[in-house]
């Protein structure tokens, strides 16, 4: 393998340079330990090591063919992307192959975050701890049985109720992950590219004097507590996408009615607000880092944390209140 890639972007670089400032250099909210981080280029945050190995962080020709696979559609929004964004800063129309082309990124960027990995590996984790909760007492023994291995009655009891109780972890490697992002993105084909494409947009524009962050998990999606057993569907949940400092997408349902235009909003600074209870929601769904080329908007983010104002109040009641009632009604109902 001639000298393979091993700072594997999750974030493309085309995407984070529009966050970073005019020495390149992009401002870093730490959420895990609500802190600012020094500032860094912004080439070198967005990636591991080895990302799209079968193992992270240990070299493979899967990564290199996943690396090959993802520049040829980055290569293509690199080019295409200044002049929609360009389109949409001059209000001009923004036709059905601009926001099929936008579609392809954020469906890029929503199946390749490591958010996406750790919510598939768990989903595979949770389905095989309830196969092996089936029977438990008669797999025990039948291991026994098949290796020949004699192990204690305490033990035995031990293996039954962690299996039972599903009381342990499991570990993936990163096939699953791969195999859904490289099968999925459907360009041009039935995939989540299509669906993103078919939700209801509005553009908002800023103009006042905040402007939009992002993060390590750029595609964000919240929807309202779900009122059946199954939940709501994939078009049910609204996502939200800044395109750039300047541009936020929103993405909702196009039930009851499909809407025939992109909507669009200009936030001047009577609506800085606005901007601003958006970062809140785009950093509360971030996996470990919010961006930003303005250290003062993550300054504000990290103050409202630990000070909550009357803009805190109103994001926690429209995103936050709902699921604690939700959690709160789950955990009263008596099974």
């Amino acid at each position: 393998m001639t000298n393979p890639t091993a700072k594997q972007h999750f974030l493309p670089q085309f995407y984070l340079k529009r966050f970073a400032n005019d020495k390149n250099f992009i401002q870093i909210l730490d959420l895990k330990n609500w802190r600012l981080c020094s500032p860094r280029p912004y080439p070198s945050v967005g990636y591991e090591k080895y990302f799209y190995a079968a193992e992270t962080g240990i070299q493979d020709e899967i990564s290199q063919n996943v690396e090959k696979w993802l520049s040829a559609y980055e290569n293509m929004l690199a080019k295409e992307l200044p002049r929609i964004i360009e389109k949409i800063l001059n209000f001009e129309h923004i036709d059905e192959d601009d926001k099929y082309t936008l579609s392809v990124l954020i469906c890029m960027l929503w199946l390749r975050s490591p958010k996406m990995r750790e919510w598939l590996n768990k989903m595979e984790e949770n389905l095989a701890k309830q196969i092996m909760s089936f029977y438990v007492p008669q797999r025990v023994d039948s291991y026994q049985k098949s290796t020949g291995k004699n192990i204690s009655e305490e033990l035995r009891k031990k293996l039954i109720k962690s299996f039972e109780e599903k009381t342990y972890s499991l570990k993936f490697n990163n096939a699953q992950h791969l195999k859904f992002m490289t099968e999925e993105l459907g360009v041009g084909t039935p995939g989540f590219t299509n669906m993103f494409f078919g939700h209801n947009w509005k553009i908002y524009i800023a103009k006042g004097k905040e402007r939009f962050v992002t993060s390590d998990g750029p595609v964000v999606e919240w929807w309202l507590p779900p009122k059946t057993f199954y939940g709501p569907d994939f078009f049910d949940r609204d996502k939200y996408f800044a395109l750039t400092p300047e541009i936020l997408v929103e993405m909702t349902s196009p039930y009851p009615q499909k809407q025939d235009k992109i909507k669009r909003e200009t936030l001047f600074e009577d609506k800085d607000h606005k901007v601003t209870i958006f970062n809140m929601l785009l950093s509360a769904h971030a996996n470990n880092y919010v961006y930003s080329a303005d250290k003062n908007i993550l300054e504000r983010l990290l103050f409202g944390r630990k000070n909550p104002g009357e803009l805190e109040k109103i994001y926690y009641l429209k995103y936050e209140h709902p699921w604690v009632l939700h959690r709160k009604d789950k955990k009263n109902v008596k099974l």
